[in-house]
């Protein structure tokens, strides 16, 4: 995790230094720019077993973004997600890719309210010491909903709630298993044009 934690830092510095390298020239959520950046979550999560559900859990997730402005206010993104612990003699690992459609809504002033679709497979894969090893995948979805505030130059602050609605079923599950996903998270972007 401390890895992950030192690369996601070192890609932020990487992406500011070189978006702050150009002066910027155009408002954001244009036509043909990039945003990059990331979001940390706090998550409160409760397991649903056989549809039912238990006990939430609360855990810290790190989410980098990359997102395409097709039109004015319109972004084509992807965000994979990866969360491990490692716990009481075993490790859980889950991993997950989602397409992640958004619309900005392009104000006068600094603060662009944003809506995002999270559409995705996620995997999950458990190593206990002892005993059988336990994986698990499926379709997964959610929304997020938040704000982005232009904070200097091409640089955004981020913070938004976010919803997800996982899907780990075993080999053979005939009902649904996984998560139900309710966080709240603060993150930092760039944005550059062509």
């Amino acid at each position: 995790m401390k890895k992950l934690t030192f690369l996601f830092v070192i890609f932020m510095c990487l992406c500011c230094t070189s978006a702050n390298a150009q002066k910027r020239k155009h408002q954001f959520g244009l036509k043909g720019e990039w945003e990059l950046g990331g979001t940390i979550f706090y998550s409160s999560t409760t397991p649903v077993v056989n549809d039912s559900t238990g006990n939430a859990t609360n855990v810290f997730q790190i989410q980098p973004v990359i997102g395409y402005f097709v039109t004015k206010g319109v972004e084509i993104g992807i965000q994979p997600t990866l969360t491990f612990v490692s716990s009481n003699g075993y490790s859980y690992n889950t991993m997950a890719l989602y397409f992640a459609p958004a619309y900005n809504f392009i104000m006068k002033g600094k603060i662009y309210p944003a809506i995002v679709a999270l559409i995705g497979y996620t995997s999950t894969s458990t190593t206990p010491t002892t005993g059988p090893s336990y994986s698990a995948s499926g379709f997964s979805w959610g929304g997020e909903a938040g704000v982005k505030m232009n904070l200097a130059g091409n640089s955004l602050l981020f913070a938004g709630l976010q919803y997800l609605r996982v899907t780990n079923n075993p080999s053979g599950s005939t009902s649904r298993n996984g998560q139900n996903v309710l966080s709240f998270g603060v993150g930092w972007n760039v944005f550059f044009g062509k």
